[in-house]
């Protein structure tokens, strides 16, 4: 039997090397590797977790294709890429696997063309995706394919193709680029090439943020039912590394592509919360995970499997979401996930990513330790839109022990609503966002100026997002202080609202929107309380108290629209309005304390004094912080105990006693001074207006003047500074100061800095 097989396969190779091919591509394979790569590719199916791969393949190759194809597109692409990877590994058995293939091919490509007829979405993604793998498996088996079926199934493509609807141009374009490969046609394939980067361009900022939000991130780029979207790059990889075109929209390696490697650690590291859930920002359902459609399996998208190519964070990111999913860590035995997986996902490295601010497109700022409990909020700030993108500028998705605290919209799907809300109102209308109305009115926009300033990698961390034109008045700058977790402390937020330039206007609206149906007031206008009781899933008791240490005029709740794929409901969100005043100015304090069974809730108190306003937080651990804002144009004292003064110059401030109620950190936003000790012996002061976070009792921390600054640091023992490592001698020294110089941070970022003392 084996020497028939063999002679078999000789003569169909035989035949095909006499006869025309119907590609004039230069040799097939050609799409994703060549002929010189086939037996390293092979010989991998010895190891993991490439033999997984082939043991799957080789056993769905046994299953009638009735069995799990019938009607469903998806199913005869799986099954056209599994003969194919099994007519690959399979050399034994390859005339068996070539009937299968040559059955599977025929089933799937005549159903894909009859798919097209209704012109939809489902008409459009589907047979797509069947046309791309169908070239890709002509591709791998070329030379054991009668030629005759390689003219029918490449004209099935191609019929496929033109039916294709142009409102989804991507899939159309994935399958002409691979069309193009495939008959090795260098002036259509570089066109289109062009054009398939581009439009991936468009919907990703410079620095790697989906402009549509998470829900579209993964759907575009990285789940299984839309690779022909997001796998073209691979092809164009190729093609460039055999010099068939030299770049494709200026791309000369896409491995290397920054704007790639940002979006992909982005997408797998940031697009969800650590319980895998993605963040309600644009049309995203929010009961989907990282994997993308709860219907899906993990294992069947190429993406994170391949995502080590462009980063190896972004790959240790999606280890451990894939690992959240409880999944099998190998993917299936699909061709894709074979060719494109060149190593397993590194789990034993597996980790949710530190945080990270993305100047066009959000700050995202975790907490500690990183697990599945871990406390997550991110700001929103796009500087472009596209239809499936909300109007959430400076909005708010925040996360806290296995919960989602405040949600946005969400989505349900393209244009519908939630009983009285409309399809506009979930899509294209801020009061269902975490964010702020000027006099109760829309936002104009769906796009603002991005984050302009903050820093992470310190205890505190924070961010501020301008709202540009984003308002019919006015300018919001939204400041996100993110105080992290600690043996005497839990972890919470601090947001500083500030209106400029609002002439006119009457008021600011804050809308805060749980994940809940039920607010409990605790303090009339200034405590308010919820805890999860929708679709919990950690059931951790999770909640938050919100507290303005901004007198607000009004505070209401109202009904809010919350969509997610058979989990939509209607909630409650409290809405809080203070007053602009004739300059067009305002400044708001809110602190957010998330809280569970296991982590209580602080004592939450409000401050008030000549040129300032604020809030006490005091812990159930021990430690007191205490959060003020003031116009941050001249000196503020303020006596925190009757045995200590404090001093301090800035708009933004926050210091912590710890449980033995000795000062030991603090941060100043957008300062010149905080000085402390009933001397004022010790602190830092500055000659232009900076950023810095001071952890007192280890002298060191994180500084970012806004100009070039000369930076006096107050201790009775001070000798030098260590600025980004390097040792800094005082440009002037006096009893008990020093004075250093410090560069300009412009836009995100900061220095690192500790004392020397003698």
């Amino acid at each position: 039997m084996r020497s028939v097989r063999l002679f078999t396969y000789g003569l169909i190779l035989m035949l095909n090397y006499v006869l025309p091919i119907v590609s004039t591509a230069e040799s097939h394979p050609c799409l994703l590797f060549g002929p010189a790569d086939w037996d390293s590719l092979v010989q991998r199916a010895d190891r993991e977790p490439w033999a997984s791969m082939k043991r799957d393949a080789l056993q769905t190759a046994t299953l009638p294709l009735e069995s799990d194809a019938t009607g469903r597109l998806l199913a005869y692409r799986d099954r056209i890429s599994k003969a194919a990877l099994a007519w690959l590994l399979d050399e034994q058995d390859r005339p068996l696997h070539r009937v299968r293939l040559t059955h599977a091919l025929d089933a799937g490509l005549a159903a894909a063309l009859k798919r097209t007829e209704d012109g939809s979405h489902g008409g459009t993604v589907f047979p797509a995706n069947v046309a791309f793998e169908a070239l890709l498996a002509m591709d791998v088996a070329h030379a054991d394919l009668p030629r005759e079926k390689l003219i029918e199934w490449e004209e099935l493509v191609v019929q496929i193709e033109g039916r294709l609807s142009h409102g989804w141009r991507p899939h159309r374009d994935g399958v002409r680029l691979a069309l193009a490969r495939f008959r090795g046609d260098p002036v259509a394939f570089m066109e289109t090439a062009d054009r398939y980067i581009r439009e991936m361009r468009r919907h990703i900022t410079q620095d790697g943020v989906h402009i549509a939000g998470s829900g579209y991130a993964v759907a575009r780029y990285s789940m299984t039912d839309r690779q022909v979207k997001h796998l073209g790059l691979d092809i164009i990889q190729h093609a460039l590394l055999v010099g068939f075109i030299d770049h494709a929209a200026g791309i000369r390696d896409v491995y290397k592509d920054d704007r790639l490697r940002f979006f992909y650690e982005w997408l797998y590291g940031y697009a969800a919360d650590p319980t895998g859930r993605l963040l309600t920002f644009g049309d995203t359902f929010p009961r989907d995970q990282l994997w993308g459609h709860i219907l899906f399996t993990p294992g069947s998208a190429a993406a994170p499997f391949r995502v080590s190519r462009l980063s190896h964070d972004a790959a240790r990111y999606a280890a451990y979401h894939y690992r959240q999913a409880g999944a099998s860590p190998f993917p299936e035995g699909l061709l894709l996930n074979y060719i494109l997986t060149d190593e397993a996902l590194p789990f034993e490295e597996a980790a949710l990513p530190p945080s990270r601010i993305f100047p066009q497109g959000g700050a995202f700022l975790l907490g500690e330790p990183l697990q599945t409990e871990t406390l997550y909020a991110a700001l929103w700030n796009v500087p472009s839109a596209e239809s499936h993108t909300h109007k959430e500028v400076n909005a708010l998705a925040i996360t806290g022990y296995g919960e989602p605290l405040l949600v946005n919209a969400g989505y349900a799907g393209w244009g519908d609503g939630l009983g009285d809300f409309t399809w506009k109102d979930v899509n294209d209308n801020a009061r269902q966002a975490n964010t702020l109305l000027v006099d109760g009115q829309d936002h104009v926009r769906k796009t603002g100026a991005g984050v302009t300033r903050g820093f992470t990698g310190a205890p505190v961390e924070f961010a501020t997002g301008d709202s540009g034109n984003a308002l019919h008045r006015g300018i919001h700058l939204r400041s996100l202080v993110h105080i992290k977790a600690r043996t005497d402390a839990g972890g919470y937020w601090f947001l500083h609202d500030k209106m400029h330039q609002a002439q006119g206007a009457r008021d600011a609206t804050l809308i805060f929107r749980p994940h809940a149906t039920g607010i409990k007031t605790i303090a009339d206008k200034e405590a308010y309380g919820f805890r999860i009781n929708k679709h919990t899933r950690s059931h951790t008791g999770a909640g938050a108290t919100m507290f303005f240490a901004t007198v607000p005029t009004s505070v209401n709740t109202a009904p809010g629209a919350f969509l997610s794929w058979g989990q939509s409901f209607v909630l409650e969100q409290l809405e809080a309005t203070f007053p602009i005043d004739a300059k067009g100015l305002a400044d708001v304090m809110t602190v957010i304390y998330p809280h569970s069974e296991a982590h209580p809730p602080a004592h939450l108190s409000r401050l008030q004094g000549q040129g300032f306003s604020g809030a006490r937080v005091s812990h159930a651990r021990g430690a007191t912080d205490t959060v003020l804002e003031s116009l941050g144009n001249h000196l503020v004292e303020f006596h925190a105990r009757t045995d200590e003064r404090i001093v301090f110059q800035g708009r933004t401030i926050w210091y912590r006693h710890n449980a033995e109620q000795r000062l030991d950190a603090f941060f100043l936003r957008n300062g010149r001074s905080f000085r402390f000790e009933a001397d004022l012996a010790k602190g830092l002061a500055s000659d232009t207006d900076v950023d810095v976070y001071f952890d007192v009792s280890s002298g060191s921390g994180r500084i970012a003047p806004r100009e070039a600054a000369s930076v006096t640091i107050f201790h009775p023992r001070i000798a030098g500074m260590v600025l980004n490592g390097t040792l800094l001698p005082p440009v002037e020294t006096s009893d008990g100061q020093a004075t250093f110089p410090v560069p300009a941070i412009q836009g995100v970022g900061a220095h690192t800095f500790e004392w020397v003392l003698e």
